[in-house]
């Protein structure tokens, strides 16, 4: 198990890596920014702070300590702000706030609405260990507002523009921070991530080529921008990803996509036809 001392050298990392993709690939020229973010850019990301933390610190960390380093900084979430987020710890804000958008885009059973408050902290259930022993979402949620504030401080001194909602008391404030980053339903993503298997594979793609090729997919649907470099983004790291050395199959909690041998786009963590999955509504 990792250690929490150990837990906040690795979530500054995973954060240094996302100011780094959202700073240098997906908004290097726009001002405006959000927390775009798909299952297999989260893993790859996390794959390559785990490596420099072991180069680092000799240890020998893998992608599931990535996650029990999120838990642990939230089972010590509030000993842990007292040594000054705001000041101190912007990288970790950050890695936790992109964490929170990936489980923003997380199916979930037919009858939990995720738009609710109710669906996220299900969510969260299914993704922290200690929050489905306690369920203490009071500590989880503790610092939220401030927590979202620490991260736009963050782009602003790289000047840009995070943009997430205003800071209010209403019941729905726990959640509103990662349901406003997303920019497609679930089944909406997937469902675009599927047509990934008909482009050739043997091109290279541009942003521009995406806004046409689902320009019509995209039609009527709103931060047309935004989608588009949040499918072009998916799309490079499904065509860039190989299987690590630290790897297990024994976690469920996202599904890689890649494309093997055969050219098929592939989930790795289940295995099945993802036409079954990523068809859904």
């Amino acid at each position: 198990m990792i250690s929490l001392e150990d837990s906040k050298k690795l979530l500054k990392l995973i954060g240094d890596e996302f100011i780094d993709l959202y700073l240098n690939e997906l908004f290097k020229f726009k001002q405006n920014v959000i927390l775009l973010i798909d299952d297999t850019t989260f893993y790859l990301r996390c794959i390559n702070a785990v490596n420099k933390m072991n180069s680092l610190y000799s240890t020998n960390y893998s992608y599931e300590d990535c996650l029990d380093a999120y838990d642990n900084i939230h089972t010590n979430f509030i000993v842990y702000e007292n040594e000054s987020l705001q000041k101190n710890n912007q990288l970790t804000a950050l890695a936790i706030a992109v964490y929170q958008v990936l489980l923003a885009y997380k199916e979930l059973p037919g009858n939990v609405n995720p738009e609710s408050e109710n669906g996220y902290y299900s969510q969260l259930k299914d993704n922290y260990p200690s929050l489905r022993v306690n369920g203490n979402f009071s500590n989880y949620f503790h610092y939220q507002s401030e927590m979202w504030e620490t991260v736009k401080q963050l782009f602003l001194q790289n000047s840009k523009n995070l943009l997430i909602p205003e800071k209010t008391t209403d019941g729905y404030r726990n959640v509103k921070y990662p349901h406003s980053q997303r920019v497609l339903t679930p089944g909406q993503f997937r469902l675009l991530c599927s047509k990934f298997q008909k482009l050739p594979s043997n091109k290279n793609y541009s942003i521009l080529d995406f806004a046409t090729l689902f320009s019509n997919d995209l039609q009527g649907l709103p931060q047309k921008d935004f989608i588009t470099t949040l499918l072009y983004n998916a799309y490079k790291s499904v065509k860039s990803y190989e299987k690590p050395k630290y790897y297990s199959t024994n976690d469920e909690s996202i599904g890689i996509l890649y494309f093997d041998e055969d050219g098929n786009l592939t989930d790795e963590y289940t295995d099945i036809d993802i036409s079954e999955i990523y068809n859904k509504p």
